[in-house]
């Protein structure tokens, strides 16, 4: 039947055939997810290994990120996109940047504090950096702005609204109309001609 005409069986039972030998010998390999430099073999020629076993790591340079733990108090002034600075002190204080790139929305509690956490992929990659090394990361979460803060106790309230009692150089006293904004501890962001 092949030689005279139709194979279509024939040519498709060869292709069952291929793929099935193919995919006994994709089972003796470890096919990794993305190109990379291997870091530790953990398996040796002749070792027995179960499905799920660590073999290698793998790491790619190109893409370095640091998780950050941050706690609920603070979590919300920070969004993907916001920049970072990673210092690494095992470097001799070696600082590159990177950006925030995931915000893991589920905490996870330790001794009564929830904390979430924050990739920060760096921007350049330097082989220098060892996988795994400590970071020190400060994450840019505004622009600096120009607040004058005053103690609490220092803003006082009378028919004319909140002020201040302002020192000159002099040592005289003399009021100053203040509106007052968020707190701080102790501290009050304050805005009024001071």
């Amino acid at each position: 039947a092949i030689l005279n005409g139709d194979n279509t069986d024939a040519v498709t039972s060869a292709q069952a055939e291929v793929d099935a030998a193919q995919a006994n010998v994709n089972k003796l390999s470890i096919i990794a997810p993305f190109d990379g430099e291997v870091a530790a073999i953990y398996s040796q020629d002749g070792d027995v290994v179960n499905e799920g076993d660590n073999a290698v790591i793998l790491v790619n340079r190109d893409q370095l990120y640091v998780d950050v733990s941050i706690d609920e108090t603070s979590i919300h002034q920070v969004s993907v996109g916001n920049k970072a600075v990673i210092t690494f002190d095992t470097l001799g204080g070696y600082s590159t940047t990177g950006k925030v790139t995931l915000i893991n929305p589920v905490g996870t509690a330790s001794y009564g504090v929830v904390n979430y956490t924050v990739r920060v992929a760096l921007e350049d990659s330097d082989p220098t950096i060892l996988i795994g090394a400590t970071a020190n990361v400060v994450i840019t979460t505004g622009e600096p702005q120009n607040t004058l803060f005053v103690p609490v106790t220092a803003v006082l309230t009378d028919a004319q609204g909140e002020y201040v009692m302002r020192v000159n150089q002099d040592g005289s006293q003399e009021r100053v109309s203040i509106v007052s904004g968020n707190i701080y501890d102790t501290s009050v962001v304050v805005v009024g001609d001071l």
